[in-house]
Formats: C-alpha cells, sequence, structure tokens
C-alpha cells in the first residue's frame, strides 16, 4: 500500500478548480480517498490499542481494590513472614524484574516453560517445545535457589513486579481432582485418596481402604472441608490460593485470571 501510495504521489496532481484534465481531477480524487482511508484505518488501530490499554489498566484497578477490600474485611492484611513462604513456588526473572507465583493448577505448567524461554535458556522460542513433564525440573530461579538471602527477597518484593493467576476455586479443584486421583497416581491415591475411604466414604470395602483409587468427586471435597474445619494443612495442589501466594501480604502488580 504505502508503495503504491508513494508511486501515486509522485504524480503530478492539480487543484479541483484548476484547468486540468478531467482524468486528472479524478486521479487527484483517489488519492485523497486513498490516503484518508489509510488514515482512518491507523487511527481506529490506534484508538482500539489505547482503549484496550485502558481497560486492562482499569480491570487491573478493579480487581486490586476489590482484593485489598476484602483482605481488609477478612483481616489477612498482616505483615509478610518471608521465612513462611512456599519459597519454591516464587520465581524470578531477572532479565524483565518481575517475580511470579507459580499457583498448582492455574496454568503454572506453561508459565514455567514460558519462564525458560524468556530466560534465553533455549534456543526456542516456543514454550511448548518443551514437554510439559520437564517444566516441573528446570533451572529456573526461585526464593528457594542457593545463596538467596531474606534480604534479596525482600528487595525482589520491592523492587521488581509481582505477578499471580488465579482460577475459580471449585473448577481449580476439579482440576486437581482429575489429575491427581481420578488419574492412576499410586502416590496420590496412598496419600489422598486412602484417608478419603478413611474418614468420608460410608461402608468402605477391604479393596477401598488398601488401595483408595476410587474417589468421588463429591467425597474428595467433603474431605478438604474436614480438613479446613480440623485445620489439617492440605495438599498444595489443593490448597487455597491466599495461602499459596499471599496476595494479602504482597502488593501485587498484576493478577491474571
Amino acid at each position: 500500500i504505502s508503495e503504491q501510495l508513494e508511486l501515486t504521489i509522485e504524480q503530478p496532481r492539480c487543484r479541483m478548480n484548476s484547468k486540468c484534465p478531467l482524468h486528472m481531477h479524478n486521479t487527484a480524487k483517489k488519492i485523497d480517498l486513498f490516503r484518508s482511508d489509510i488514515y482512518n484505518k491507523e487511527d481506529h488501530v490506534n484508538h482500539f490499542q489505547n482503549d484496550d490499554r485502558y481497560r486492562q489498566q482499569q480491570k487491573q484497578q478493579d480487581r486490586v481494590g476489590h482484593l485489598r477490600q476484602k483482605c481488609k474485611e477478612l483481616g489477612l492484611n498482616k505483615p509478610l513472614n518471608i521465612s513462611k513462604l512456599w519459597k519454591d513456588f516464587f520465581f524470578v526473572n531477572h532479565k524483565y524484574k518481575f517475580v511470579y507465583c507459580a499457583m498448582p493448577k492455574v496454568g503454572c505448567t506453561f508459565m514455567k516453560r514460558l519462564l525458560f524461554v524468556l530466560d534465553g535458556k533455549t534456543q526456542s522460542k516456543n514454550p511448548y517445545s518443551i514437554p510439559a513433564k520437564w517444566a516441573h525440573s528446570l533451572p529456573l530461579d526461585t526464593f528457594q535457589t542457593r545463596n538467596t538471602t531474606e534480604q534479596n527477597i525482600e528487595n525482589y518484593l520491592k523492587y521488581y513486579k509481582k505477578i499471580m493467576f488465579v482460577r475459580d476455586p471449585i473448577k481449580r479443584l476439579k482440576s486437581g481432582y482429575t489429575d491427581k486421583i481420578a488419574s492412576v497416581r499410586v502416590n496420590m491415591w496412598n496419600q489422598e485418596g486412602k484417608p478419603i475411604m478413611k474418614t468420608i466414604r460410608k461402608d468402605p470395602t477391604e479393596i477401598d481402604l488398601k488401595c483408595g483409587h476410587n474417589a468421588s468427586f463429591q467425597e474428595f471435597l467433603d474431605y478438604r472441608i474436614k480438613q479446613e474445619e480440623s485445620s489439617q494443612k492440605p495438599n498444595i495442589h489443593f490448597d487455597m490460593m491466599y495461602r499459596t501466594c499471599h496476595p494479602c501480604m504482597i502488593d501485587y502488580d498484576f493478577i491474571g485470571k
């Protein structure tokens, strides 16, 4: 389009009221319409981008504002105790200067692969080129990385951007149940399935108690409620999001959903 416009503009033009041949008047009119159309499209794109950016900023302000209000109402906005953080779940990107809290069952497998690409530790620019099963063993910097002191962590939380993602709680539990309990995961059947059989299922069979392999989603939910009521610490994949990333104690810059 730009080449066509340049070629057209280079041709002699004449004013609409001048004594020029009719075809030159028509050419001038076409050029004006053509250029006007291009500028209108550029204005439209810029307006769309600016409007989208504004809406995204407004959405973040609304989320953070809602979060702060609820943290205050529930008495959860307490000072952060760095020593009690799940430090393995906080990833640090020094190139782009941000901290990402990896919430289990909220896209953290993809995000770890993306972090690996952003760190420049692979020639590929596509996170999906990294097998999902490798995601949780990639050499990424976390708060738990060797030589990371509490002072370092305080500086990261103060000067780096903080990012977290959340998900509908029931859908997140459903995802965790499908992945960890409904699938063939013998270790999780031992850790979660057997206690569910013992404490929740009515009249469990000997095989139920021995294997813990067939807990229903409703039984799983009842067990999680029982854990909360008895202040029993759950598996990290099923724990509440605010206890993993501490959004009431850490001032996050971006909350994705």
